[in-house]
């Protein structure tokens, strides 16, 4: 597709520098997989938790750029967001920790974390696992420590559940626009949706279906965040979804 809209004239300079950027990340993205899949796969069907980690989130990254370029494609309608440097900061600090909980879930996947304590609220009779400083030296344990890692992202979790619930609630109690309203009202669902499905996911012992909605609807999230973000920093109401 790539050659045909150049040899078409179809993209102007910009759209061209975008295009080369996505075939380089593109490109990035298979030697990654390859790079991970060197890690293993041979005997034992396991990779490195690191290169994992950084496939995922080449693969985001390629997502995330996506979802930004279309919404720069989209058609608009001039609308004035009367708190756009609050409601901005606010999704740009959840797409923040978003992003580390995104990390965090690879190196969940990597180290098969997720077959530990599987138990919600508590981690079996635990709030916080013994063990979770088992590890020398003492920073192994936040990526390499699979019951730490577990708490790590269940915390997260938590956090980016109570961000949620608050940049809601904010919306209704400062003069919003109704682009805010509405995509704030999409990125508290997804929230709550993927916040279930980590639930059950963990419960269930990482039952597959369950385990690739909860990667899914990540995507999503992001994705929901970062057109919130672009319809803010534009001032913008968007008439299409």
């Amino acid at each position: 597709p790539f050659i045909y809209f150049v040899a078409r004239k179809k993209l102007n300079s910009k759209w061209l520098k975008r295009s080369v950027w996505l075939l380089i990340l593109g490109g990035s993205q298979g030697l990654m997989g390859w790079y991970m899949v060197q890690s293993g796969l041979v005997d034992v069907p396991h990779v490195n938790p690191y290169r994992l980690t950084a496939h995922l989130m080449l693969a985001f990254t390629i997502f995330a750029f996506c979802v930004w370029y279309a919404a720069d494609l989209t058609k608009f309608n001039s609308q004035s967001e009367p708190r756009k440097q609050e409601l901005s900061k606010w999704l740009k600090i959840l797409f923040g920790v978003v992003v580390v909980q995104v990390v965090w879930g690879a190196l969940v996947a990597g180290l098969d974390a997720g077959h530990v304590y599987n138990t919600f609220p508590k981690m079996y009779q635990y709030w916080v696992p013994p063990e979770i400083m088992a590890l020398e030296p003492w920073y192994q344990n936040f990526t390499e420590n699979s019951s730490t890692v577990q708490f790590i992202h269940r915390s997260l979790a938590a956090l980016i559940g109570l961000m949620a619930i608050g940049y809601w609630v904010r919306l209704f109690t400062v003069p919003s626009s109704n682009s805010a309203k509405l995509w704030g009202g999409i990125i508290f669902v997804l929230v709550l949706v993927q916040y279930a499905l980590g639930v059950f996911t963990l419960i269930s012992h990482v039952q597959i279906t369950l385990a690739v909605m909860h990667q899914f609807v990540a995507l999503l999230l992001v994705g929901a965040i970062l057109v919130g973000i672009y319809s803010i920093r534009e001032n913008r109401a968007q008439t299409i979804l």
